[in-house]
């Protein structure tokens, strides 16, 4: 899946499951905290684990650059949005508020 396609997803398709991490199931959560669930579902699929990164700005954490390093699905996608992941373009990465 392209940025472009997941910002779209992000932006449209699944912009009021925005940070409605009530929404996903207890049994799915990998954590009971929305921040850190995102960064070990991110961590969990990325194909190279080495390449995991944050980069904290402020009140921002930008998460791992996912182009060529992790295969997401549209579920996925819903997931980290419900997680309070948000499509940074400016840097092209993954970002969540702290």
């Amino acid at each position: 899946m392209t940025y472009e396609e997941i910002n779209k997803l992000m932006d449209g398709k699944f912009e009021k499951e925005y940070n409605k991490f009530e929404n996903i199931p207890a049994e799915d959560r990998l954590a009971e905290n929305d921040t850190i669930c995102a960064m070990l579902f991110l961590y969990n699929h990325l194909k190279d684990k080495k390449k995991f990164s944050l980069s904290p700005a402020h009140d921002i954490i930008y998460l791992p650059d996912v182009d060529d390093l992790v295969e997401l699905t549209e579920e996925d996608v819903l997931y980290l949005t419900r997680c309070g992941v948000h499509y940074d373009s400016s840097y092209n990465c993954f970002a969540i508020f702290t």
